[in-house]
């Protein structure tokens, strides 16, 4: 992918998150919803990585993340 193409996509996103999301028209409501997005993508894909390498352990493999996979205290 090139640069050009990453900002296309970035803004199209930032279009369609904004039509869904009245609510985040607020830059910093805005800045707060993409930075929780990246770390969840970023969580995603260590997940693949880690499962790729064979270094995940045993309990999450094969589990979709979400609050579901979260250990309990």
């Amino acid at each position: 992918m090139e640069l050009s193409e990453l900002v296309s996509f970035a803004k199209r996103e930032n279009a369609r998150i904004l039509a869904r999301y009245p609510s985040v028209k607020d830059p910093e409501r805005m800045a707060l919803a993409q930075t929780v997005k990246l770390g969840e993508e970023v969580g995603e894909l260590c997940q693949q990585v880690l499962a790729a390498q064979a270094l995940q352990r045993d309990r999450g493999k094969g589990r979709e993340a979400g609050p579901q996979a979260l250990p309990r205290r």
